[in-house]
């Protein structure tokens, strides 16, 4: 099992050009569950950029098309709904993931809806967070 500091090199958390805070993971080489503890660092991480910046709700992108496949798509939808939930979070788009992935969020019909949403590309995502 990695450390949390090998985990640390799996993911990367920045604000974009369009002031989209990126959170991407990385972890195809890494064991499913090292894949989920380091997308739950990664949104920590991003959480306490988004409540440093300033007062306003941020939009998120979790991109996860580098994630590789294995890892539990019900965790990793999990993580995006908790920062979704998250008072500094306005709109959290997932990008990626696999068809699991995609399978699982349509089956979540949760009054956060309008807060969380899955996309096949960065393209739609960009564009439901404007």
């Amino acid at each position: 099992m990695k450390t949390d500091s090998e985990l640390r090199k799996l993911f990367a958390v920045y604000p974009d050009e369009r002031d989209i805070i990126e959170v991407i993971i990385f972890g195809n080489d890494a064991q499913p569950e090292e894949r989920v503890r380091a997308l739950a660092m990664a949104c920590r991480e991003a959480l306490v950029l988004a409540t440093s910046r300033s007062p306003k709700k941020e939009k998120m992108i979790v991109d996860l098309a580098s994630l590789g496949s294995g890892a539990p798509p019900r965790a990793l939808w999990a993580a995006a709904v908790s920062l979704s939930k998250e008072k500094q979070i306005s709109k959290v788009a997932v990008v990626g993931g696999g068809s699991l992935l995609q399978v699982v969020t349509r089956g979540q019909r949760d009054k956060d809806a309008d807060k969380v949403k899955w996309f096949g590309d960065r393209a739609g995502a960009i564009h439901w967070l404007r």
